[in-house]
């Protein structure tokens, strides 16, 4: 029995890791009468782009446009050169006529068209407009002071799902911005006329993602856009034997660093490249990487220009995979010897050690644990704990059944502190219901305790109203970016907590899932495939 749950945990997790490989390209269109400028000219190019350079065979790419009302355009998953050439000719389809741009529709219809998507895909998402919210009469949203509520809202929940949003802002036209403007027949103040001002910033402040401005009369390439790690192919290398070097290049466009794993190189002739390797980027870096490639013994003597691709073996790739290599072949050519990694060896001895410490304390753990237990057991009568049927001792705190004692309505919530040990039994771990608050800060806190850095008793505290969870702050000076204001729904949101001295950490709240609920769970997988609906 142990054996075969074994072997379905591990076909799950296998199938999950195939399955995540694919992603869903998924770009939002503004085809409204502003965008025209820049519709030919840069925007059929920039998707273009994307298509050609950044979609790969088993990905799939969607297009959805807006102006008046949302519309959804394609969807094909890449197998071959035909379905690149059917969304390309759909897209010269499209052309910039609505009158009207209403963005907060066609927001709240690409969260739901995602939402539908295969769980277990990366969602990659575009977004193109001049951020204008101009909606048409008997439009759900209005122009309102609201607007700004409702877009936050939406963006939380893409934030919520972890997919990856990429903001593209074009110039507003000069003749859109006025003091006033009436739309729907209702002319708004500058203090309401949100219509007329991005909302972009405001989806880019809740995404924590930068708005990507662009210029019409500036070049642009889909790398500026989607910032994907880049590869530049080697030119011409010239005369080689059976084993070459050949110089990649390779560009980190993101402010952030990025680690590839190389497996290999494939061509028409077998593959090239048979050792894996790791090209660490930091922050917008450019690195050559030398690969020592190798040709099949089959191969005759002249020039050639073969195709081939590159293979990562996690869900972050480098484009474009395909590209070409040029060289001419002479057997005559000496081949390139392997070089010996003597860091190899360094890492081997360092690991060693590493292993020898690791046992030597679990072994004075194991033997502190066992006088500890000889010692206790000893002692009659001991004050603070209970023995079950079997003589362990158990403090009824740690090991409470929290499943049971939620009523309907009520979550069981866990806060979890950065760098603060979380073995302390369910200390962090509280039933919250409807109307009644649980104070959250350091010692003295009666619920949620906060000790690795010093803070109030009460600094804070999570409330549920209608359902959704909320932290308040009470002391504004520990939440600094909170600015004194309620987090709503902030499930699985970091919240930055800085004390008087000026220490930093942070608290995240999550709903508390029993060990034995999560690996019900994890087994119902087998019913319904699709990710946990929790978080480990």
């Amino acid at each position: 029995m142990k054996k075969s749950l074994i072997i379905t945990v591990m076909f799950l997790i296998t199938i999950q890791f195939i399955v995540s490989e694919q992603i869903d390209n998924i770009v939002l269109l503004d085809t409204s009468e502003s965008m025209f400028p820049y519709y030919s000219g840069t925007i059929d190019y920039l998707i273009r782009d994307i298509i050609e350079q950044q979609l790969e065979e088993g990905d799939t790419f969607h297009l959805l446009s807006f102006n008046d009302y949302p519309e959804y355009e394609i969807s094909r998953t890449i197998k071959t050169e035909k379905e690149i050439e059917e969304i390309l000719n759909r897209i010269l389809l499209l052309q910039p006529i609505g009158k009207y741009t209403d963005l907060i529709s066609a927001f709240s219809y690409l969260y739901e068209y995602t939402e539908e998507l295969q769980l277990n895909t990366i969602k990659r998402i575009l977004i193109l407009t001049d951020g204008i919210h101009d909606p048409p009469p008997g439009s759900p949203f209005p122009v309102s002071s609201k607007n700004s509520d409702n877009i936050v809202k939406i963006a939380e929940n893409m934030r919520r799902q972890g997919w990856d949003v990429s903001l593209v802002q074009f110039p507003i036209q000069n003749n859109e911005i006025t003091d006033t403007k009436t739309t729907n027949g209702v002319s708004s103040d500058p203090s309401t006329n949100v219509n007329v001002i991005s909302m972009l910033p405001k989806i880019a402040e809740t995404l924590d993602k930068p708005v990507i401005t662009i210029n019409g009369d500036e070049g642009i390439d889909s790398f500026d856009i989607t910032l994907a790690p880049e590869i530049i192919y080697p030119d011409n290398i010239g005369a080689v034997g059976l084993s070459f070097k050949a110089v990649f290049e390779f560009i980190n466009h993101s402010n952030e660093s990025v680690l590839l794993k190389l497996t290999g190189i494939n061509s028409p002739e077998g593959m090239l490249f048979q050792e894996p390797t790791s090209v660490e980027l930091d922050s917008e870096e450019t690195k050559t990487v030398t690969l020592i490639l190798k040709l099949s013994n089959k191969i005759e003597k002249g020039n050639y220009n073969i195709p081939i691709e590159l293979y990562f073996n996690d869900n972050l790739r480098a484009y474009p995979r395909k590209g070409k290599l040029e060289f001419s072949f002479d057997p005559q050519i000496s081949s390139i010897k392997k070089e010996i990694n003597t860091r190899i060896f360094l890492y081997i001895f360092i690991g060693i050690v590493l292993l020898i410490a690791v046992i030597y304390i679990l072994v004075n753990i194991f033997k502190s644990f066992t006088f500890s237990n000889v010692h206790t057991n000893k002692k009659s009568g001991s004050e603070g704990f209970k023995q079950d049927s079997f003589g362990t001792p158990k403090t009824s705190k740690k090991y409470r059944n929290i499943d049971s004692e939620k009523k309907s309505g009520q979550i069981a919530i866990e806060m979890i502190v950065k760098n603060q040990n979380r073995q302390v039994g369910h200390r962090n771990i509280h039933i919250i219901g409807e109307a009644h608050p649980l104070s959250v800060g350091g010692a003295g806190s009666e619920y949620f305790l906060i000790f690795i850095i010093a803070t109030g008793k009460r600094i804070g505290e999570i409330v549920m109203e209608e359902g959704i969870v909320s932290f308040v702050p009470k002391s504004e000076d520990f939440f600094p970016d909170l600015k004194g204001n309620k987090l709503t729904n902030c499930l699985s949101i970091p919240i930055k907590v800085i004390n008087n001295n000026g220490i930093e950490t942070s608290i995240v709240f999550n709903e508390w899932i029993s060990p034995v609920d999560r690996l019900n769970r994890i087994m119902h997988l087998l019913d319904k495939s699709g990710l946990p609906d929790f978080r480990y």
